[in-house]
This record gives structure tokens, C-alpha cells and sequence, in this order.
């Protein structure tokens, strides 16, 4: 499992002879949320399990979306469906998993 880290945004201006001009950065915090790490890894854990309790095709919607990163217009065109179909389906199918993982 890969370390879980926080970025804390923080704002700096800089003045300038137009006026300020804003800048975000990040601060790593270096307090890293152990009770988040370890429920992110029981949910990874339930997913895993509750992944194959979805038909075919809706293990293709969501290994599209979530593991290959593919937008919902992108799946539409390879599942032969339009974009709002495709959203709908995966609405559906995420409190399908919820109900799963959460039982």
C-alpha cells in the first residue's frame, strides 16, 4: 500500500505594479491521517470483494471509468450508448457497491 499524503493549500501575494497577484502552493503535511489510511484499505479491501457481485457489463462500466480513467463519453462510444446513459448506469451501480460495502 502507497503512503496516504496530505496537501494543505496556502495562499501567497505577491505584489506587483498592477497590484497583487495570487499564488497557490501546497504544504505537505507531515501529520499523515493514519485512521484514513487504514479505513481506505478495509474499503479497498470490501471493493475487492464486492466487485465481483456486479453483472458483466457493469464490471466493464466500472473497471472503464475507474481503472482505465476513460471519461463517461469515452465508454459511451466503446459501450454503443450515449454519455447520459452511461452516468446513469454508474449512479446506479456505485449505490449498488455502497449497499454491498456498507452490509
Amino acid at each position: 500500500e502507497e503512503n496516504t499524503v496530505k496537501y494543505a493549500p496556502r495562499k501567497v501575494y505577491i505584489k506587483e505594479s498592477s497590484g497583487y497577484v495570487e499564488l497557490s502552493y501546497f504544504i505537505i503535511d507531515e501529520t499523515v491521517d493514519v485512521v484514513e489510511t487504514v479505513v481506505r484499505a478495509v474499503m479497498v479491501d470490501r471493493l475487492k470483494v464486492a466487485l465481483p457481485l456486479l453483472s458483466d457489463g457493469e464490471q466493464a462500466l466500472v473497471k472503464a471509468i475507474f481503472f482505465e480513467e476513460l471519461s463517461e463519453r469515452e465508454v459511451g462510444l466503446r459501450l454503443g450508448i450515449t454519455q447520459s446513459v452511461v452516468n446513469k448506469r454508474k449512479a446506479k451501480i456505485l449505490a449498488k457497491l455502497r449497499t454491498i460495502i456498507e452490509n
